[in-house]
């Protein structure tokens, strides 16, 4: 969380793991796998259409759960690019310190440290999302990898410098340690952040800033109207299993991964 241009550092994985978040997102969700090969060896726990808040609307599920929209209850098209990207190119983010931005069920952040990411951080504005992120890395990750390389950031990050993302997480939950980091050390996933207009303008600018410092950017999306075109650089795209397609409304049938152009490259665009 941001407060005051400053990173407060009191957010800790424990915060989240308390029983009313816990039990909250167990009971109206299920623990399930994802319909295509690549990603089955995962089991997240998911809003499946099983769960009554699969079809519920905004006002049946505000009295059937105790928290707001559970974006961490799916897998999104982006993510789930940007998981399948990873598994075919381990090496992107071998050894890095990887944010995953906006990381609903924190699968990209999981999968970031199965293909061999030194550490990864699953950042949301929900806490909510938080829990579930922590409760999906307890299903998948060794205990030794979830205690000491997995984290959980809640809070707005947009114009945050990653040092003080490190701080707050690495540093914060392991004070022995005298690691810093430098920009190249950072590969920062950002998964479906592209649906409202000034929310995508704001990070993408946000992203941008971190791609000219040195930050390896990748943005997962299956093509929602306010992704900018113009400032990206297709690399990858995979078919949506069903159950990721039907939830996307008919979009896009396809999930597509993006680098960020540099700036010299957008001026000879001009």
């Amino acid at each position: 969380m941001v407060k005051d241009g400053k990173t407060d550092q009191r957010r800790f994985s424990t915060n989240f793991l308390t029983s009313p978040y816990v039990d909250g997102i167990t009971r109206h969700s299920e623990a399930t796998h994802i319909d295509c090969r690549h990603l089955d060896f995962l089991r997240l726990q998911l809003i499946t259409p099983a769960s009554p808040l699969y079809t519920a609307s905004a006002e049946e599920a505000a009295l059937m759960a105790p928290f707001p929209d559970p974006f961490w209850g799916f897998c999104w098209p982006g993510s789930y690019a940007l998981c399948r990207f990873l598994l075919e190119n381990p090496e992107v983010v071998r050894g890095k310190l990887v944010l995953d931005f906006a990381a609903g069920c924190g699968i990209a952040s999981i999968v970031a440290l199965h293909v061999g990411a030194s550490a990864s951080i699953a950042n949301d504005i929900d806490s909510w999302a938080c829990t579930a992120s922590l409760i999906n890395a307890a299903a998948n990750l060794p205990a030794s990898t979830l205690a000491t390389s997995f984290h959980v950031y809640d809070g707005n990050l947009v114009g945050t410098p990653l040092s003080s993302v490190h701080d707050a997480t690495m540093s914060a939950a392991h004070p022995q340690s005298t690691s810093s980091s430098s920009p190249s050390d950072w590969v920062v996933l950002a998964g479906d952040v592209c649906y409202e207009e000034p929310l995508a303008t704001d990070v993408i600018a946000w992203l941008h800033a971190l791609a000219a410092q040195g930050v390896h950017v990748l943005l997962g999306d299956p093509g929602r109207q306010f992704l900018p075109h113009a400032r990206l650089h297709p690399v990858a795209s995979y078919e949506l299993p069903p159950s990721i397609a039907d939830g996307n409304f008919g979009l896009s049938p396809t999930g597509a991964v993006w680098t960020l152009l540099p700036t010299s490259h957008l001026h000879k665009q001009k």
